[in-house]
């Protein structure tokens, strides 16, 4: 394990994603070539994987960052469908297997710190995995039901629709998940930058709904001035909250202590 190389290399690409974010910002504000700034978001995200598998390579190898390694695999993989090409429900579809990730990592944590608590309060019971696949469970049915309720209201149903309805509902599960993760972060302390993580997920989950508002005009039949301000502002504001929020994922791996020392922040 390197640990000076991998502070190095994070200040790097933490930098390089400074200029890359004022490069886009300031293409899409001015209304720049569209091909070079998603050559340039993309680029952003690649580096945000790159930056996960330095970590990993240069600090412990613990299975959170590995985790993040996965999570960042298909973040790429989704970018190049949304930016790309309109294949968009391959993009939402790989974004659901990274929020399936981003679960499984909460739980895995909720777990250590039940461990943790364990020491101190001998009668608490450590939740096994089929708290996490009845979770899973809940949030398939969950599903089901928006989308039945969308077919009962007229909504065509196809892959895109349905891709779209279990993503929402994974990442609200989540931010919910996180949340009350929120009184044990404590126990945590090692294993995660739980403030991190929670900001990056709150930045990201901003960037869906401006997403979602972009969007809406498709949707609506009667338009407004200032629906179309709003559409103007989501579409610069997704991406000013995107790549932060995927900055602070990938960075909210574990603090500085004495197994993982030399962590960058």
């Amino acid at each position: 394990m390197n640990y000076r190389l991998g502070n190095r290399l994070s200040k790097i690409i933490v930098c390089s994603l400074g200029i890359l974010y004022l490069a886009f910002l300031a293409l899409d504000i001015f209304g720049g070539p569209v091909i070079v700034s998603s050559i340039i978001k993309f680029t952003s995200i690649v580096l945000c994987f790159v930056l996960t598998v330095i970590r990993t390579l240069c600090y412990q190898a613990i299975a959170d960052r590995i985790l993040l390694n996965i999570a960042f695999v298909f973040t790429v993989i989704a970018d190049v469908f949304l930016l790309f090409t309109t294949k968009f429900q391959y993009g939402v579809i790989a974004f659901c297997i990274v929020q399936l990730i981003y679960f499984y990592r909460m739980f895995s944590l909720s777990r250590y710190s039940l461990r943790m608590e364990n020491r101190v309060h001998r009668s608490r019971h450590e939740k096994g995995f089929l708290n996490f696949f009845l979770h899973l469970a809940t949030r398939v049915f969950v599903s089901a039901v928006v989308i039945v309720v969308l077919q009962l209201n007229g909504f065509v149903l196809d892959l895109l629709l349905f891709a779209s309805v279990f993503y929402i509902v994974n990442f609200v599960g989540n931010l919910i998940f996180l949340i009350l993760l929120y009184p044990k972060k404590h126990y945590m302390n090692g294993q995660i930058r739980y403030g991190l993580f929670c900001l990056g997920m709150v930045l990201f989950f901003l960037c869906d709904i401006q997403v979602g508002l972009y969007n809406l005009p498709m949707y609506l039949s009667n338009k407004s001035k200032v629906l179309d301000i709003l559409v103007q502002i989501a579409g610069v504001g997704m991406w000013a909250c995107y790549l932060p929020g995927q900055v602070a994922i990938s960075m909210s791996d574990a603090k500085y202590n004495r197994s993982t020392r030399g962590s960058f922040i």
